[in-house]
């Protein structure tokens, strides 16, 4: 409802009743809903809708609603959290409001009332549909033999709450009114404190977010706030970063990035549609798009291939917000999004410490770019690079597994991301959140043809858990078993949860309930052992739009190449880890080369197995080719330490002043498969052809 009325206001018509009103609306009820203040943007909505919508003088749709039948329901959560609620007024009397007391007092969480208007309550829980069920609390009385006679309690509260409320909650809430009343006083002056903030970095944005081209670097995603008053705006700030040539910052980037200078920021659209469309240009038809590929707001996958970005980036001011907060937001917004244009390994002139010399600085400056793809400024020496690692992830988001040879498949290397954990929504769980999942272990023995798990007990001289699953898919799937499970693109894949006893033992250790589930892969569903053709040439629709086949897990591409001295350039950059090898794990790549310059990979259009020598051990590879599929956007998950899950700033921070391309910090390549009869092996050479 928030969201609706961003995009319908507009089309609601303030008339005078007539005689033309539709004479189905006056034989049904209605229910109209509107926000108090708008979560996205902060404008607060006239409050004598209310009057106009219950007494029938506005079109909703081309049609008056009689004003008998019509109730309002005003949701008020954002609103209450900085403004009071003010009911005195005749224009305002709505039937139902919708409170949030987390957002009032920021504890208890899960807490908020429907406040309902004593001559409405007999509105709820009328309704021509049945019943379908009862829960605990809400009846007086029920006899299972007498045609399933029931007594419903006679109280509004009691009626609608269903099951055992949160009784410890309410019980906290009293301690949080008198602190707030003791302490801070009324929410007016919340509402002073807060808009005098919001204010004062509005108009600092608007001054020092400038390109020096003179382009603003800042879009506001608000209404006229420059005439605005406290009656129409709150204490939100909704915006997008803007390039030097005029595109926008993805707003995955933006979050990012403040999340690592502590700044807590909220992106995306979805829960607001009409946002969505006034703001971002996104049409109903994307919208549906969006929901369909699971895309969830907060997510990084948050560009259109056309360039349009899903929504903006939203600060809200509260109590404790003080200007000291928005200075170190304006810095930050400063460092990383004012004339930072696009750029190819540092750009920009930075100054690193000399590691063999204390107290010493060494100043680089390369050449800048602009916005078209350019070659990287260092020569090409070779046409040939050597693997020196190779990983595979049976486990997504899991502990890698390092080998020495290893089987290339259509989607990528064999049994890499063939199992991933995912919670209760059936959505993925990744070290994003959860920065111990790489101390899961996750290890492939194809003799013994298991993948055996490894999770820590956490107490020293205490061995690891072990479990084992066979690399075998079992001949039936039971329905109860099968899950349809997201991914982190937003894609909607296909899987079976393994062993109910793995998953409560790695629930345990995450410390949320979580399934381990294998993919079904098109083996699965379209008969053992027979590969069809749009697997063979990757043509399927999934293959297509991600870059991606359907018998992995992966988010996109097969799999992810670095390059050695692309690694060690970034290294010698934010200095985070002191070993090359620790740190290159950072990106969790499946192949990892060397004997190149930094970056070559960028201009990469296809690598090709070189034929081994007649005398080198190990089996023929065959014919192995992987094509360039797209650079690879880089989140905060690079920033944990693989060995020991610890979280740091860096080497993100680093990166996005100097890797970042359209909006987004990218790191290595992602390739797709396209020959794959054989295998690959440490020290294998790959030949290169350029774009």
């Amino acid at each position: 409802s928030t969201a609706s009325m961003v995009s319908t206001s507009s089309t609601i018509n303030n008339r005078r009743n007539n005689n033309n009103a539709c004479s189905n609306c006056c034989n049904q009820h209605h229910l109209v809903a509107f926000p108090a203040m708008c979560n996205f943007s902060g404008r607060k909505f006239p409050r004598d809708w209310c009057n106009s919508f219950q007494s029938g003088t506005s079109l909703i749709k081309g049609h008056h609603l009689c004003s008998n039948n019509t109730a309002v329901l005003v949701d008020a959560a954002a609103f209450v959290s900085t403004s009071e609620l003010d009911l005195s007024h005749s224009s305002f009397q709505p039937d139902f409001i919708c409170v949030s007391f987390y957002k009032m007092f920021g504890f208890p969480t899960g807490i908020g009332c429907l406040l309902v208007k004593k001559t409405s309550q007999h509105l709820i829980g009328r309704s021509k549909v049945p019943q379908r069920f009862f829960g605990g609390g809400t009846l007086k009385a029920y006899h299972a033999t007498m045609n399933d006679a029931h007594f419903a309690n006679t109280s509004v509260h009691s009626k609608l709450e269903t099951g055992t409320v949160n009784f410890l909650g309410i019980a906290q809430l009293k301690a949080s009114i008198t602190y707030f009343r003791d302490r801070v006083g009324t929410v007016d002056l919340v509402g002073r404190h807060t808009m005098r903030l919001f204010r004062y970095c509005f108009t600092k944005m608007k001054q020092e977010l400038v390109h020096t081209n003179g382009l603003q670097a800042v879009k506001f995603n608000m209404f006229d706030f420059d005439t605005a008053t406290d009656n129409c705006q709150g204490p939100v700030i909704n915006f997008n970063m803007v390039r030097e040539n005029g595109s926008l910052v993805a707003p995955s980037e933006v979050c990012n990035i403040l999340s690592l200078q502590g700044i807590h920021t909220r992106s995306g659209c979805l829960c607001n549609a009409g946002a969505c469309h006034f703001f971002g240009n996104i049409t109903p038809k994307e919208y549906i798009e969006l929901v369909k590929k699971g895309y969830q707001c907060g997510g990084y996958n948050d560009v259109f291939e056309n360039g349009k970005v899903i929504g903006g980036v939203r600060v809200s001011f509260g109590l404790y917000t003080n200007e000291e907060d928005i200075h170190r937001l304006i810095r930050a917004l400063k460092e990383y999004f004012v004339d930072t244009n696009d750029c190819r390994d540092g750009e920009k002139t930075t100054e690193i410490m000399d590691r063999n010399t204390p107290g010493t600085t060494e100043t680089r400056t390369t050449k800048s770019t602009d916005t078209k793809p350019t070659k990287t400024t260092e020569a090409i020496a070779t046409t040939s690079v050597a693997v020196t690692q190779l990983w595979i992830y049976p486990i997504k988001s899991c502990k890698g597994q390092s080998v020495d040879n290893w089987n290339v498949t259509n989607y990528g290397l064999e049994y890499d991301r063939l199992w991933m954990i995912v919670d209760d929504d059936d959505k993925v769980v990744t070290q994003k959140k959860h920065p111990k999942l790489c101390l899961i272990g996750a290890r492939i023995d194809l003799k013994a043809s298991k993948l055996f798990i490894s999770i820590p007990n956490g107490e020293d001289g205490v061995a690891d858990q072990e479990y084992s699953l066979s690399l075998k898919t079992p001949s039936s799937i039971s329905p109860s078993q099968r899950v349809d499970v997201i991914v982190c693109a937003g894609t909607v894949d296909h899987g079976y949860e393994c062993s109910a006893e793995l998953s409560s033992a790695v629930s345990l250790f995450v410390g949320k309930s979580c399934k381990v589930v294998r993919r079904v892969d098109n083996n699965d569903e379209n008969g053992e052992g027979e590969e069809n053709e749009e697997q063979i040439n990757g043509g399927s629709d999934l293959c297509r739009r991600f870059g991606r086949c359907s018998s992995s897990f992966a988010n996109e591409g097969h799999l992810l190449l670095l390059n050695a001295s692309s690694a060690a350039r970034v290294l010698d950059q934010c200095g985070v880890d002191n070993d090359p090898d620790v740190f290159i794990r950072r990106f969790r790549g499946n192949i990892v080369v060397k004997g190149h310059a930094p970056f070559f990979e960028d201009d990469v259009d296809k690598l090709t197995l070189e034929p081994r020598c007649s005398t080198d051990k190990g089996s023929p590879h065959g014919e192995v080719e992987f094509s360039f599929y797209k650079k690879c956007v880089r989140c905060n998950m690079i920033c944990v330490n693989q060995t020991t899950s610890k979280k740091t700033s860096e080497p993100l921070l680093s990166l996005s002043k100097t890797r970042r391309k359209e909006g987004k910090t990218m790191f290595g390549v992602l390739l797709n498969v396209t020959q794959h009869n054989g295998s690959i092996s440490i020290g294998d050479s790959l030949s290169i052809l350029n774009k």
